[in-house]
């Protein structure tokens, strides 16, 4: 692989940083809403975390395949499909009509959000090494950290201001954009 210029690394730090994202985007939006989904879906709050657990179960089961997955398949076709499979479950979750559906397409957005955290990784690896690596893989963790931040505070707001569904909507729409992203800037970059 031909060296990388410095504008080509702080790209490639950005695009899996919002890849690692993922994470913080669907739990930590999803928290505060809690109350007004349960609302929503003529529910409590108890049967609404119960989404929370099912992302976790998600994660936990999408970690031991996204790895492979992507060694066998490519990255960029991986990435694809996990942000395909994280925006659609939102989606769908947004339009769901009942607590039960909720918790399921939860759980098929946890499988795509194990990909967020195991491909980053993976690409960084296959692009860094050593003390470059070190200093990549810290930049992502900064990124996500930020997003654990931020994603509270948008979730309050939708809450407040917005329908139940707006929560999910944004997840849909970050997901989204971070595949267009994906889809147009992960070959230029590595060029």
């Amino acid at each position: 692989m031909p060296e990388l210029s410095s504008r080509n690394i702080f790209n490639i730090v950005i695009l899996l940083g919002v890849l690692a994202m993922l994470g913080p985007v669907a739990h930590d939006i999803f928290v505060p809403a809690m109350p007004i989904i349960a609302e929503g879906l003529n529910t409590t709050t108890n049967k609404v975390s119960v989404s929370i657990s099912a992302i976790f179960l998600g994660g936990a089961i999408g970690t031991l395949f996204h790895g492979p997955l992507a060694d066998r398949y490519g990255r960029k076709i991986i990435i694809l499909w996990v942000l395909g499979i994280y925006t659609v479950a939102a989606i769908a979750a947004a339009f769901s009509s009942n607590v039960e559906t909720l918790i399921i397409l939860r759980f098929f957005q946890g499988l795509a959000v194990a990909g967020g955290r195991v491909l980053s990784a993976a690409v960084a690896r296959d692009l860094f090494e050593k003390e470059n690596l070190g200093k990549v893989m810290s930049n992502i963790m900064f990124m996500t950290a930020i997003a654990a931040v931020i994603a509270p505070l948008v979730g309050g707001y939708t809450a407040k201001h917005l329908p139940w569904q707006s929560t999910l909507l944004f997840m849909a729409i970050f997901a989204g954009l971070v595949f267009i992203l994906f889809l147009i800037l992960y070959k230029i970059m590595l060029e």
